[in-house]
């Protein structure tokens, strides 16, 4: 919420508003220890500390065409207050140029600190009495000085590397492809500020952002010449050179580039004018030439538009490729099997993700015109999918499906499933897939309201079918694209039915993936339906008349991430043909040995995508709950902890989290269809302990192995810790209860080995906190002892029960434990033990030693695709 006039931010006293923008509101105030006027942006979040110390480097910038900074406070900026006006165009040569110098001279002070301004454009130039003013440096990002320099460099960035920082009409070709941008990229934007400066028109416009984006990465603007006959030949060809779209081709720097403008002012000035300005003999001349080029334009475009209609073939566009990262720091996007994903909007506008830090999942949905993003839901969800008029959006969260408006409001849940896909039409109705368990799921329909879910499609056991997925409507509303799975996967197909007649199907392809529909390209009569071949993702025309494929399949996505021998991609398609892909559902990790000072010692194991895994009592093996790349289920293997052989332990098909009897004798699992099983670690016999139901994640074995801790997730009291004792007087499982229960989110729960404390995380899920780390007594006495401050998960305990360790933020922590007198706890100071930005779990051997943690395969996240004009390119 902005601030109100006449309030006070620190000494600064808010006079109006004069502005407001995506990165927040800007007033004139007064600094009341000073008494002078100053402009203050506030911000709708706190900065962190990086940014601060980038807005002070930012305000070492002393020039008299640069807005200066004054001061930086929690929320907000201050800086010097500039009465002027933006600048604008058409300019007479003389007076641009000029502008155009001061300008250039700006950038070059600023490169020269090492500041990129990024985000260059007419409504942060102001042109005062004294000249141009350059403002708002709050997409700026700090690197190392170009030139040498006696000051101290700077090397981070304000935002995320590789993230769409900017104004779209002003973006370097690299910035919309999501690379590093550095001084050149300024030059590209100062380019188009003078090129309309000169004009009076932008030098790439557009109907829509896909059209605009493809302009700026592949076509050249009008001559300048064309548009303004007066601007001498040099100036054309230095702005030329300026939006050059490889950076290597453009002015390597703000002060060559100035040099040039200089020589071209100091020579070209009234002579230059009066050497171009024509006779009246040539003006009449120049008057009939012009008359004949447009007439033979006019004829030229009626040929081409005659020839079009005759053929119709409309214009085509050459493919345009982005790749968006996260803006979050250490943030990766999500997208596996089970949860994660992407949906671009149906106008092709907007586009929602999910990423992860430090363990927590968001919804987002970013504007693909600005790169403005906006959390919509911080919690574990996964699959969104868009309203037809692009207003809403569901998704899955463990609560269920929840539909959340883009205008504001809490989620609301629509129906306690969690399953994967879903869509969406124009009379309100949406399908997803629904089932006890996820064996048995069909499609089903509800009311975009919420109610009881209706079955749509059967199963036909005979096929040996044993689930419906990933449901798409197709335009009419009606028919709906969906894939049914066998038990043997290579016979799992897509098939295309409709809510009128659902037991009538089209069998169209054999996959194991699910597929896509994407509408046809201007002027095309067939769409397409997307799916992966091999490791490549096809295109082949689909004819929705007649519900027909037809023609060979095209490669439109080719070597698509691979895990193991299979490959994965996750697709979505505007209705106007923008498509969005993640190549890979999920990073590639391994399990690997670290020392204590993080130094690798060992592996086991191949690549592959990983639940839980918890190292047996005498270390000698793993239990890994393990994703089936083709099923999409997990199980558990039993690794050797030495070479890292293995064999798969469960076979229920949606097991996770196993944990060890304290005597290694016995694994005990959850599985969402059958709730917690026990089973002896040699194999052989298996037993139900707590039937079953969707949210179970055990935690731990008590040290007397007496009973289980298990987390359940629901949606009065969040995740709770519960127990349940193994044994009863008539020698079953006794009446689980609730160990901790309360408003916040409680997770991972361990026993100590002595059996006295349990250390867990817990989190204020409804003001958005971080989970931290927490130790009370086995027994619940009311008395609880915080770790962590600034964050942690997964505390697991050493064997001793004297050591504790976790993870934060991509560190492995460790704090001592101490038993002190009256059942009381002596708790050190936490320390850092190793670094290990990728890992997302680990666990420890019971000597404190050495620690089994997942890393990602590569470095850094794997970015987004976004696709224009991909039709065209497979004409």
């Amino acid at each position: 919420m902005s601030p109100a006039v006449g309030k006070r931010l620190g000494p600064y006293e808010l006079i109006a508003p004069i502005g407001a923008g995506g990165m927040g509101t800007v007033y004139q105030a007064r600094d009341t220890r000073l008494n002078r006027q100053v402009a203050v942006k506030v911000s709708s979040e706190q900065f962190s500390e990086r940014f601060g110390r980038e807005a002070l480097a930012v305000a070492a910038l002393n020039h008299p065409h640069i807005c200066t900074l004054y001061d930086v406070g929690p929320n907000y900026l201050v800086m010097e207050y500039v009465e002027g006006r933006e600048i604008k165009g058409p300019l007479a040569v003389e007076p641009a140029l000029r502008l155009a110098v001061q300008l250039a001279d700006a950038l070059d002070a600023a490169h020269t600190k090492g500041i990129i301004h990024r985000d260059l454009k007419p409504a942060n130039v102001l042109v005062t009495k004294s000249g141009v003013k350059v403002l708002d440096f709050g997409l700026a990002k700090v690197v190392t000085p170009a030139v040498s320099s006696t000051e101290e460099t700077i090397t981070d960035h304000i935002t995320q590397e590789g993230s769409i920082v900017g104004t779209l009409h002003y973006m370097s070709p690299e910035q919309l492809r999501g690379e590093p941008a550095d001084a050149r990229s300024d030059i590209f934007s100062f380019g188009l500020v003078i090129y309309e400066l000169l004009t009076g028109r932008r030098a790439f416009d557009a109907e829509n952002s896909a059209s605009l984006i493809a302009a700026i990465l592949t076509a050249d603007p009008p001559p300048l010449r064309s548009l303004q006959p007066v601007v001498p030949a040099a100036l054309e060809r230095v702005l030329h050179r300026c939006l050059a779209k490889d950076p290597e081709e453009r002015w390597q720097s703000a002060r060559d580039l100035r040099a040039e403008l200089d020589w071209i002012s100091g020579s070209s000035g009234a002579a230059a004018a009066a050497a171009i300005e024509p006779s009246p003999r040539h003006k009449a001349l120049a008057s009939r030439r012009l008359a004949w080029g447009l007439a033979a334009v006019s004829m030229v475009a009626a040929a081409i538009a005659v020839t079009a209609y005759v053929r119709k073939t409309p214009p085509v566009y050459p493919m345009a490729r982005l790749n968006l990262l996260p803006h979050d720091e250490g943030a990766v996007f999500i997208s596996d099997p089970s949860m994660g994903g992407l949906a671009i909007s149906p106008d092709g506008k907007m586009l929602a993700y999910i990423t992860e830090a430090k363990a927590v999942s968001t919804l987002y949905v970013t504007s693909l015109d600005s790169g403005e993003p906006r959390a919509l839901y911080t919690g574990s969800c996964g699959k969104p999918f868009w309203s037809p008029d692009g207003r809403s959006l569901a998704f899955y969260s463990p609560a269920g499906l929840l539909r959340v408006d883009l205008a504001g409001g809490a989620p609301q849940t629509l129906v306690s499933a969690v399953a994967r896909g879903g869509t969406w039409n124009r009379n309100g109705v949406i399908l997803f897939p629904f089932g006890s368990t996820q064996r048995n799921r069909r499609i089903h329909r509800i009311s975009a309201g919420g109610g009881t879910p209706i079955p749509v499609t059967a199963l036909d056991t005979s096929l040996g079918e044993d689930a419906h997925y990933w449901p798409q409507f197709l335009p009419d509303g009606k028919h709906f694209l969906y894939l049914g799975r066998r038990e043997a996967p290579a016979k799992s197909a897509i098939y295309v039915t409709s809510l009128d007649d659902p037991g009538h199907r089209v069998k169209l392809i054999e996959t194991e993936y699910r597929a896509v529909y994407a509408p046809p390209a201007c002027g095309g009569s067939d769409g397409w339906l997307l799916y992966v071949q091999g490791s490549t993702v096809v295109a082949r025309p689909f004819n929705t008349r007649d519900m027909s494929l037809h023609g060979n399949p095209v490669t439109l996505v080719p070597n698509v991430e691979r895990v193991g021998s299979d490959a994965y991609v996750d697709i979505s398609v505007s209705d106007n043909g923008i498509l969005a892909y993640n190549p890979s559902v999920e990073p590639i990790w391994h399990l690997s040995w670290r020392d204590r000072k993080g130094a690798r010692i060992g592996s086991i194991g191949g690549p592959g995508l990983f639940g839980s895994w918890r190292i047996s009592p005498d270390g000698a093996s793993v239990a890994v709950a393990r994703l089936d790349p083709v099923t999409t289920l997990r199980d558990v293997f039993l690794f050797d902890a030495g070479h890292g052989a293995a064999r798969r332990f469960s076979f229920a098909g949606n097991s996770d989290s196993p944990v060890w009897s304290p005597d290694g004798k016995w694994i005990a699992w959850a599985d969402d269809d059958f709730g917690i099983l026990r089973k002896k670690a040699l194999g052989g016999g298996e037993e139900v302990l707590l039937p079953g139901r969707a949210g179970f994640e055990l935690n731990s074995w008590s040290p007397d192995g007496r009973s289980l801790l298990y987390e359940v997730h629901t949606n009065e009291t969040l995740s709770d810790i519960w127990e349940l004792p193994l044994e009863s007087t008539e020698g079953r499982p006794g009446k689980p209860h609730p160990l901790f229960q309360s408003t916040l989110d409680e997770m991972d729960g361990q026993v100590s080995p002595n059996g006295k404390w349990i250390g867990y995380a817990a989190q204020d899920a409804a003001a958005e906190s971080t989970p931290d780390i927490f130790i009370r007594p086995s027994h619940a006495t009311g008395e609880k002892w915080q770790i962590s401050t600034d964050g942690g998960a997964t505390p697991r305990w050493r064997g001793d029960s004297r050591e504790l360790f976790y993870y934060r933020a991509g560190k492995i922590m460790a704090v001592s434990i101490e038993e002190a007198e009256r059942g009381s706890i002596s708790i050190g100071v936490p320390k850092e033990l190793f670094q290990l930005p990728t890992a997302t779990s680990f666990d420890v051997t019971r000597d404190g030693q050495r620690f089994l943690v997942s890393e990602q395969e590569g470095s850094g996240p794997r970015p987004l695709g976004v696709l224009l004009h991909w039709q065209d390119s497979l004409r």
